[in-house]
């Protein structure tokens, strides 16, 4: 079976001097800690090639697919385990999905 993905395009435009890369950098950092990766990049230019926009391309494993034998719980590769049950629950304890 084939790894499925979902992406997600980040796009910044050209300040009054120079992109924003501290910005760049730190979005980045915490789309990687939520499991997104940076797989491509994109500057279209115009005119003598200046380039007014980037666009950086990210990826991560998608949530797998509804099934019989999971019962209907979404998660993610090697994510999973035991959690306690939030308020209200009257202290049962159960199975909840973990972000990654």
């Amino acid at each position: 079976m084939s790894m499925r993905w979902e992406h997600k395009v980040l796009k910044y435009k050209l300040g009054m001097k120079a992109f924003d890369y501290e910005q760049i950098e730190r979005d980045l950092n915490e789309l990687g800690r939520e499991g997104w990766e940076a797989v491509s990049t994109m500057a279209p230019s115009w005119g003598a090639g200046q380039a007014i926009e980037i666009a950086v391309f990210v990826k991560r494993p998608a949530a797998r697919v509804r099934s019989a034998a999971g019962a209907g719980r979404l998660s993610r590769p090697g994510c999973g385990g035991p959690r306690r049950a939030g308020a209200g629950s009257g202290g049962a304890h159960r199975r909840r999905r973990r972000l990654c």
